[in-house]
C-alpha cells in the first residue's frame, strides 16, 4: 500500500513540475518536484514493522498514564522498598495521579540528564508498589506492580508497569512524584547529645574506622557522620548498677555515588550519602554505677539485630546477664 502511494506521489510531482514549467515557472517547479520527490521517499522508507512497533510503544505509555491517573490509595496494599513513613499509599497515589498528564519523550529526558533505566549506576532510587497483597510474603517477577525509579537526572522519573509482558514504560517530569522516590530510603536520625557527650571518644575512634574504609573505596568517601545514637534500654535491677544501650548508625559523604554497588547493605539517601546498616553500625552498651560511667561496649549486628527492641523480655533477660557479668561492684 505504502509503495503504491509513493508512486501516485511522484507521478503527481512530475505532472506539477510541468505544469509549472509551462506556465514559466520552471525552477520553481523543479524545486517542488524535487521536494514531493524526497517525501514520497521518506513515506516509502518507513515500514510497517517500524510503524507497528511505534505504535504499540504509544499504546503501552498510554496504558501507563491511564494506571497513573486511575490508581487509588486501595489499588497500592503493598509498597516495597524505602521506609513507610516516607512512601504512604495516599502520598504514593496522590504523586502518581498529579504526575500523568507530564510525560517526557526519551529525547527531552535526555537533555536534562537522564541516562536511561539500563544504567544502572544512575539510577540510585527505587519503589516498587505492588497492586495485590502478598499473603505469604514472596514477591514474584509475574506480580502485577507499578515500578518507580530515578537518579540524578532531577525531576525524571521512571514508571513501568509490570510484569513487562502485559505493561509498559512512561517517563515522566514531575517534582512531587521525583521527592517522594528519592527520599524513598531516607532513615530518622536522632542523636541523644547527652549520651553521645559521654561516649564520643569511643563513638568518634569507630567513625574513623569507618572513613578509612570508605576512603579506600570506589565511591571515595569524605566525611563520617552519626546519623542515629538513640536509646532502646534502659536497664536496673533497682540498685546502684545499670544499663544504658544505644543503637548506632552512620552515613558516609562520598564523592562517586554512580559507583555504589549496592552490596553489603549499603544504600544512598537522598544526600547522597552511604547508609551501612551493617557492619559499621551496632549498639553501645553503657554501664553506670551510682550514675556515673564506669564502662562502656560494642555489640556488633550478629549479637544484636535491628530487632531487639520488639522482644523486650529477651532484651531485658540479656541485659541483666551483660550487667552481671561487666561486675562493676567488684
Amino acid at each position: 500500500m505504502k509503495k503504491t502511494t509513493g508512486r501516485i506521489m511522484l507521478i503527481a510531482a512530475t505532472l506539477l513540475a510541468l505544469v509549472l514549467a509551462g506556465e514559466g515557472g520552471g525552477q520553481r517547479a523543479a524545486v517542488d518536484a524535487q521536494s514531493m520527490r524526497q517525501e514520497a521517499q521518506r513515506a516509502e522508507a518507513d515500514s510497517p514493522a517500524e510503524i507497528g512497533e511505534a505504535d504499540a510503544q504509544q499504546g503501552e505509555e498510554r496504558q501507563v498514564l491511564q494506571k497513573m491517573r486511575d490508581v487509588t490509595a486501595e489499588d497500592l496494599p503493598e509498597i516495597n522498598y524505602g521506609h513507610a513513613e516516607n512512601v504512604t499509599a495516599d502520598a504514593l497515589a496522590a504523586a502518581l495521579n498529579g504526575a500523568a498528564d507530564k510525560a517526557v519523550s526519551a529525547e527531552d529526558a535526555a537533555a536534562l540528564g537522564y541516562t536511561g533505566k539500563n544504567d544502572f549506576t544512575m539510577q540510585f532510587w527505587c519503589v516498587n508498589a505492588y497492586l495485590e497483597r502478598h499473603e505469604d510474603g514472596v514477591f514474584r517477577t509475574e506480580d502485577p506492580c507499578l515500578e518507580l525509579s530515578c537518579g540524578l537526572a532531577e525531576n525524571i522519573v521512571r514508571v513501568e508497569l509490570l510484569p513487562y509482558e502485559h505493561g509498559g514504560s512512561v517517563l515522566v517530569r514531575d517534582e512531587t512524584l521525583y521527592t517522594l522516590v528519592r527520599h524513598s530510603n531516607d532513615y530518622p536520625e536522632n542523636v541523644d547529645a547527652a549520651a553521645y557527650a559521654q561516649a564520643k571518644t569511643l563513638v568518634d575512634a569507630r567513625m574513623e574506622r569507618a572513613l578509612e574504609e570508605m576512603r579506600e573505596n570506589p565511591m571515595e568517601g569524605t566525611d563520617c557522620v552519626l546519623t542515629r545514637f538513640e536509646n532502646v534500654l534502659d536497664y536496673s535491677e533497682g540498685g546502684a548498677e545499670s544499663l544504658g544501650l544505644y543503637q548506632c548508625r552512620y552515613a558516609a559523604a562520598v564523592v562517586h555515588p554512580e559507583r555504589d554497588g549496592w552490596a553489603g547493605g549499603r544504600y544512598l539517601d537522598s544526600a547522597l550519602r552511604v547508609q551501612d546498616s551493617y557492619h559499621w553500625a551496632g549498639h553501645l552498651g553503657m554501664f553506670y554505677r551510682n550514675g556515673e560511667l564506669e564502662d562502656m561496649k560494642w555489640y556488633d549486628v550478629e549479637t544484636l539485630g535491628d530487632g531487639i527492641a520488639a522482644n523486650a523480655d529477651w532484651l531485658r533477660d540479656w541485659a541483666k546477664q551483660e550487667l552481671d557479668a561487666t561486675q562493676l561492684g567488684d
